[in-house]
């Protein structure tokens, strides 16, 4: 049997759809699945219906029908449609609707964990809907060369242009004027805006302190815009409608190669290695000032969204979600089965300001008692982790079966590089195929309790460093954000506990 998404409206130019529908049944099919856009005419053929942001009368009326005939009908949500602050009926209204819409389905999916808070919230759910988040979109641009230094920098704002529920769009130029005030004086900028209505630029540019132009959204448009553009920015209006917003913009421009400056965002927070996040003036002087430093930092995205956040890495997040079966419907094919992914480190950093904190890397000759008031400590050895630490890190498969049970029952949070090391080196195993060898790493790994992060022995693109000192960890902190670090005892006399990679160095090794 098959499943159909059921779109609000078919139009490729609308994000949501290209994203929620267009996007999920290209990879589902390729993984084996029999998925196709909703046809009435073949309704007989459907198991389940997935309805995209479809809630009206005649969605609901189609979903009861659906139900009737014993298939199973799900809605996929995208945006905080209960978020009303200014009391509009159209908003009422549709609130009454998605709510009705919720009690007809047998469950929701959502493309963030906020708004699937949000939706848990306001239709009174025991359970947090399903998470399916959106495969980052490759650019059809690549990043030229920056604008020369004695002519104006082009800064591109793109997007819709707003939404009548909330504080959202192009407006949000306006929270930034000042900061903006302050680059142009230092270099004279040009704001692009790329959007779907010149009405409303014309309205927001007139507030802003710099020269702006309009640009209508098309996807021929928008790609040499995005290719000319000196950085994207992205302020963002505070309001839980924009909170429940996913990365999709952000890492469209960094797929491109292009510098983003960005207000802060749950769905951000990960991808700040790759830009600049809450800091406009350091941002902006980057991208004014070092424009290939600049390049250079976005360029670093592409290997990381690849691996991450392409429909091959959140594939089996959307199975999961859909109640698709794991196993491959075709002979021959290869369908990986639904795990909770590993949290890269860089998204814990940018929470709960953890990388505006001063840090302590601490090793095994390093006194326990010897921390700072408001100092965040990452151990490198077990006795440290028996104090009580708020990162310890593992680079041997072998320190966790020895050491991983405790550090379990123990609370901690666990560090460990996405290709661990197994006899000094990198196994060529992927982390959840670890989980029947070392219970404790899948129990880390279930509970959210286990980061990852790409070392240059399984990633050519990863952290590089010899393992004897704390050299690794102290280009994560920095790149992770951390400008504060002190060493405690990683340099320590005595050998050190097999498994924390301080053996001899790199270079001294015999192949």
């Amino acid at each position: 049997m098959t499943l159909a998404f059921k779109a609000r409206a078919e139009d490729p130019t609308i994000a949501s759809y290209r994203y929620r529908v267009l996007e999920p049944i290209r990879f589902l099919k390729a993984r084996g699945h029999h998925v196709e856009a909703f046809d009435e005419a073949r309704l007989d053929r459907y198991r389940t219906v997935v309805f995209s942001k479809a809630y009206g009368a005649e969605d609901r009326k189609l979903a009861r029908r659906l139900k009737a005939a014993g298939k199973r009908v799900l809605l996929d949500l995208c945006d905080d449609h209960f978020f009303n602050p200014m009391d509009l009926p159209k908003y009422r209204e549709a609130r009454e609707g998605l709510l009705a819409m919720i009690d007809i389905c047998d469950g929701v999916v959502c493309s963030t964990p906020v708004l699937a808070r949000a939706v848990q919230a306001h239709a009174g759910l025991k359970q947090a809907p399903a998470v399916a988040p959106d495969a980052y979109e490759q650019a059809t641009a690549v990043a030229g060369p920056p604008t020369p230094l004695d002519r104006p920098a082009r800064l591109l704002w793109f997007g819709r242009h707003g939404s009548p529920n909330a504080p959202a769009g192009m407006a949000d130029l306006v929270l930034i004027k000042d900061v903006l005030a302050e680059a142009h004086a230092d270099r004279p900028i040009e704001i692009v805006v790329c959007s779907d209505s010149e009405e409303r630029f014309r309205e927001v540019s007139a507030q802003l302190p710099v020269p702006a132009r309009f640009i209508a959204w098309t996807p021929e448009s928008f790609a040499a815009e995005l290719a000319q553009a000196d950085a994207v920015i992205i302020p963002l209006s505070d309001n839980p409608f924009v909170a429940a917003k996913t990365h999709n913009r952000l890492t469209l421009a960094l797929s491109a190669g292009v510098p983003v400056v960005a207000d802060r965002l749950d769905s951000y927070g990960e991808f700040a290695p790759f830009c600049w996040i809450d800091d406009w003036r350091g941002g902006l002087d980057a991208v004014l000032r070092r424009p290939d430093e600049a390049r250079a930092r976005a360029r670093e995205a592409r290997p990381y969204l690849e691996a991450h956040w392409s429909a091959e890495a959140i594939a089996p997040l959307w199975e999961a979600a859909l109640g698709l079966p794991t196993q491959p419907r075709e002979p021959g094919r290869v369908v990986t089965p639904p795990l909770r992914p590993v949290t890269p480190v860089w998204a814990w950093f940018a929470q709960d300001g953890r990388a505006r904190r001063p840090w302590l890397l601490s090793g095994e000759g390093a006194d326990p008692t010897d921390r700072r008031d408001g100092e965040l400590v990452m151990s490198l050895a077990p006795e440290f982790v028996r104090e009580g630490c708020d990162l310890t890190c593992v680079i041997d498969v072998e320190t966790l079966a020895t050491h991983g049970q405790a550090w379990f029952d123990q609370g901690a949070v666990v560090l460990v590089p996405f290709n661990l090391h197994h006899r000094g080196w990198a196994a060529g195993r992927s982390l959840a195929s670890w989980g029947a060898d070392v219970p404790a790493l899948a129990q880390l790994r279930d509970q959210g309790r286990l980061l990852g992060f790409d070392l240059w022995t399984g990633s050519p693109h990863g952290l590089e460093g010899d393992f004897e000192t704390d050299l690794v960890m102290r280009a994560l902190l920095a790149k992770a954000g951390v400008r504060e670090v002190r060493s405690l005892g990683t340099f320590g006399p005595r050998p050190s506990v097999e498994g924390f990679e301080t053996l001899q160095p790199v270079g001294a090794r015999r192949a």
